[in-house]
């Protein structure tokens, strides 16, 4: 099963296709209130002009043209003629229930692999993306460990380099270690920009990072 995005893509070229004689990218988007649909176009509007009619006639002759589907619940036409989709929700829930997880793959050749997701910079706080690659590589861990792969999962340190360097020159210049004690990560964000502000005006610092990098790496006290 295709995407929806890409499925209602499909179905948008061809409608708009056959209305308009021209080729178009429909723009596609989820509503912010779901009693507009799941998903929704507006290329109605962009062909009006085109076609010399209004948003609503054009919205309703493209409507006409997508065939019934089964993943398609309905399509609206809101307001100066957009187009609103709404998913066959227990049409796809049903679609969903029938993949069975205790199929069994069997690859051609087993392998070891290693998983690397997350990547956090240990100076700089968590953010949203990290979330997103931590779940996509748990979740290829999971398939390949069902398709019978030895998976090793890991989790690389982001980042390691030169800002390291960065960071131990401010504090030994800038820092309080009391405060990074007490709120570590949002004071090492501050000593990194202050060395940032401060290093425009010394260009010398960065020699001086790139050094204390150096002595991290050989595992020398900087």
């Amino acid at each position: 099963m295709d995407s929806p995005f890409v499925f209602l893509s499909s179905l948008l070229s061809s409608a708009v296709l056959q209305v308009s004689h021209h080729s178009y990218n429909a723009e596609i988007t989820v509503p912010e209130h779901v009693e507009h649909g799941d998903f929704s176009t507006n290329i109605a509007l962009q062909l009006s002009k085109l076609l010399h009619k209004s948003p609503r006639i054009v919205a309703e002759e493209i409507k006409n043209a997508i065939p019934p589907n089964p993943l398609l619940q309905k399509i609206e036409i809101a307001g100066p003629g957009f187009l609103n989709f709404f998913l066959n929700t227990p049409y796809i829930l049903q679609a969903i229930s029938t993949f069975n997880p205790n199929i069994p793959l069997s690859p051609a050749k087993k392998q070891k692999i290693c998983i690397d997701s997350s990547h956090p910079n240990i100076a700089k706080p968590l953010h949203f993306g990290h979330l997103r690659s931590t779940i996509l590589g748990d979740a290829l861990a999971k398939i390949l460990q069902h398709a019978g792969h030895t998976v090793i999962k890991d989790s690389f340190i982001g980042d390691w380099g030169t800002g390291f360097g960065k960071l131990v020159v401010a504090l030994q210049k800038w820092g309080n270690m009391e405060t990074v004690k007490t709120h570590p990560i949002q004071e090492l964000v501050a000593l990194y920009r202050t060395f940032t502000t401060e290093a425009e005006k010394n260009p010398n610092l960065e020699d001086e990072a790139r050094e204390a990098f150096r002595k991290l790496e050989s595992e020398q006290n900087p």
